[in-house]
């Protein structure tokens, strides 16, 4: 069974005391049995311009071609420089796309009189990434700027791009119950054991949507030691299982 981590990172940041080199990541790829990664700039120690984080990344792709599968990592209050950057990695290395509306401070829909759109600060990104035909990252979180609620209306205004967002019970349930989504995938980590993650959420989420699941670890944030665990004691059958290790994901980026 091949296993794909849907989100990982590379880079220096604010939050870490040392980088997380991509050689260090092969290193916990060979620890875990996990096989390709999807790697991401992360958020950098000053400012908020993802540029030499991006070069890192299109570094690590080139080095281990076999190992990662890089994200740009887009700002859109940048506009228009951004946006030719982003369409010039697309056309070299990337093969999608991740914005940070909790980092960056944006909501990525606008919401007037009742009536949901796409914000008009991230209308040129979303135009080239369904040029491409790539997928979006969107982190979900409880902040104002991107609810998981936020996330899947998102993905219900921009039905020509695929939205990966972190799994949570909001986001799902909005979905399965009035959305039903087929342009969302929804990212595993991080979850939590008990009532909000093992036993509850990802049971009930494999059971109905099992074809928008991708295994993620969120590493270094994460342990891959634990989200791999998660999936275990989740008692998820074989096919299922080789569904959300890999093969969504494979679907997704076409990797």
């Amino acid at each position: 069974m091949t296993v794909i981590d849907a989100q990982a990172y590379i880079g220096e940041s604010i939050y870490l005391k040392c980088p997380f080199t991509r050689e260090l990541l092969v290193k916990r790829m060979k620890e875990n049995n996990i096989d390709i990664s999807v790697v991401t700039a992360m958020h950098p120690a000053i400012g908020q311009d993802y540029s030499s984080g991006n070069e890192l990344i299109r570094e690590a792709v080139q080095s281990f071609p076999d190992k990662f599968v890089g994200l740009y990592r887009a700002n859109p209050w940048y506009k228009d420089d951004e946006l030719v950057k982003m369409r010039r990695a697309l056309e070299d290395w990337a093969r999608g796309v991740r914005i940070d509306p909790f980092h960056d401070s944006f909501s990525p829909i606008s919401v007037e009189k009742g009536e949901v759109s796409l914000n008009p600060l991230v209308e040129g990104l979303f135009k080239i990434v369904a040029e491409f035909d790539v997928p979006v990252v969107v982190p979900n979180s409880y902040s104002s700027f991107c609810t998981p609620e936020v996330a899947v209306l998102l993905a219900s205004i921009v039905p020509d791009v695929t939205i990966m967002t972190n799994l949570a019970q909001m986001a799902f349930l909005l979905d399965h119950l009035f959305l039903k989504l087929t342009n969302i995938r929804y990212l595993t980590a991080p979850l939590r054991g008990g009532s909000e993650g093992v036993d509850s959420l990802l049971g009930s989420a494999i059971e109905i949507m099992q074809n928008k699941i991708v295994f993620s670890t969120e590493v270094p944030w994460g342990y891959p030691e634990f989200e791999l665990k998660v999936i275990e004691l989740t008692n998820i059958n074989e096919g299922v299982k080789k569904r959300i290790m890999g093969e969504n994901i494979q679907g997704t980026i076409r990797i």
